[in-house]
């Protein structure tokens, strides 16, 4: 095992509130485009070039009121702006009584590589409802990708 002492670089930060969440995914909040890097301040032997990257990781922190009806919602990571984008690690389905409040946290890891690319990546987080027939609302959320 190596142990990699290293701070994650924030590549980007988004927060926003009072977002409705309906049954159907619904893109939530997006990132700017970010355009990961590689750990240059690491030394490598040789000046040998990195032959693995580390993950993008994309930080949520989200308060929620489920809909009146509603038994769950389900969090979605995706790259690009949208619903259409590739998901980015599992979907997270969390358990919320209806019409209840309550304050999660979700890592997403993004190892795909594209964040890498020219041109980057930005990310959208996407709730959808379970057995919802009255939106909820997602009152608070805040999105870091850090590397």
């Amino acid at each position: 095992m190596t142990a990699v002492q290293q701070v994650l670089e924030t590549l980007d930060y988004v927060t926003a509130t009072g977002f409705s969440s309906p049954a159907a995914e619904t893109a939530i909040l997006f990132t700017d485009v970010i355009q990961a890097g590689v750990p240059s301040d690491i030394p490598q032997p040789g000046g040998t070039p990195w032959q693995t990257v580390r993950p993008v990781k994309i930080v949520v922190n989200m308060n929620i009121t489920e809909g009146t009806s509603g038994t769950a919602y389900v969090v979605r990571c995706r790259q690009g702006i949208g619903t259409g984008g590739t998901q980015v690690g599992p979907s997270i389905t969390v358990t919320l009584a209806a019409a209840a409040s309550g304050e999660f946290a979700f890592v997403f890891r993004d190892s795909s590589g594209v964040p890498f690319q020219p041109g980057g990546t930005a990310y959208t987080i996407t709730v959808s409802q379970t057995g919802a027939s009255v939106a909820g609302t997602v009152n608070a959320i805040d999105v870091e990708v850090v590397q």
